[in-house]
């Protein structure tokens, strides 16, 4: 990542999102161990409701590749496509007991301005 969007950015955009659900990793992990760090890090930015375009400039590729992307994951996480990955994903940070769920926008600081 480079610009707005460098390690600092996404070490405190992961840290904000460990604090609303502390086990979400840790339970992705238990369901999806073979999940790669960017895989990961694309479930992260997907539950946080980025639009297609921002989390396309925030992994700094092109939306054709973001669609691959999140093509890929689905089918390495077996989700139908009946169900949206934010959905599932949502889904798993909601059974962490963290209360009602949140996103991006809900918190200014986290939200993108591009």
């Amino acid at each position: 990542m480079s610009g707005p969007y460098d390690s600092e950015w996404w070490e405190k955009t992961e840290a904000q999102l460990r604090a609303w659900y502390p086990h979400f990793y840790h339970k992705l992990n238990v369901r999806y161990p073979n999940l790669t760090p960017n895989e990961v890090k694309l479930c992260s930015l997907l539950l946080m409701k980025h639009t297609s375009n921002d989390l396309a400039d925030i992994l700094g590729i092109t939306i054709e590749s973001l669609h691959t992307a999140c093509h890929r994951l689905r089918k390495r996480m077996d989700v139908p496509h009946s169900v949206k990955l934010y959905t599932h994903l949502a889904a798993i940070a909601e059974s962490d007991g963290g209360g009602k769920f949140r996103s991006a926008f809900d918190v200014p600081a986290l939200s993108i301005v591009l």
